[in-house]
């Protein structure tokens, strides 16, 4: 069926498009953090809770 080809292919598009954006907005949130003090303690707090 052609329909669900095309479907497969938009959903992988899609995808593709919010890994880019999550990766853009990560980079962002990394900029933001070296001029906004709140961005470093979140992360610090992110790193504190990973451990």
């Amino acid at each position: 069926m052609v329909l669900v080809e095309v479907l497969s292919a938009i959903s992988y598009q899609l995808s593709a498009i919010s890994y880019q954006l999550s990766a853009i907005s990560y980079q962002f949130m990394r900029y933001l953090s070296g001029y906004w003090p709140l961005a470093t303690l979140r992360e610090q707090l992110m790193r504190y809770a990973h451990r």
